[in-house]
């Protein structure tokens, strides 16, 4: 995934710095009244503008991550599946160099049969 920053990445200048740590008055509390908000209050509120964006601006995208939730029992299916036939296979493998070096040996007789020069 290739993330892009909307930050410059250009060092701060002193001035800039001084200006960050500068000390500041204490804010006020503002006090906000608060609303019950329902469906219908939603429903009829104005719909929002589309966002233009110029050329050269960062656009930001959605995208999705993880298993979608309505594949998830077919994925711990076939997960089930794979573990089982792991633990199957289990008696065949040998976690030795002999064992390893057995197994090339049978796969390259499979798959590679010799051939003798008459």
């Amino acid at each position: 995934m290739e993330v892009v920053l909307d930050t410059p990445a250009i060092p701060l200048t002193e001035d800039e710095i001084k200006t960050f740590l500068l000390p500041r008055e204490p804010r006020t509390d503002i006090e906000i009244a608060k609303v019950e908000l329902t469906q219908e209050m939603i429903a009829a509120a104005p719909q929002l503008p589309d966002p233009v964006f110029q050329p050269g601006e960062v656009v930001p995208c959605a995208y999705t991550a993880g298993a979608p939730l309505d594949q998830l029992e077919r994925h711990a299916a076939e997960f089930g599946e794979l573990i089982k036939e792991m633990f199957e296979k289990g008696v065949e493998i040998k976690l030795t160099e002999e064992g390893v070096q057995e197994a090339i040996d049978t796969f390259m007789e499979i798959t590679m049969p010799t051939v003798e020069n008459e």
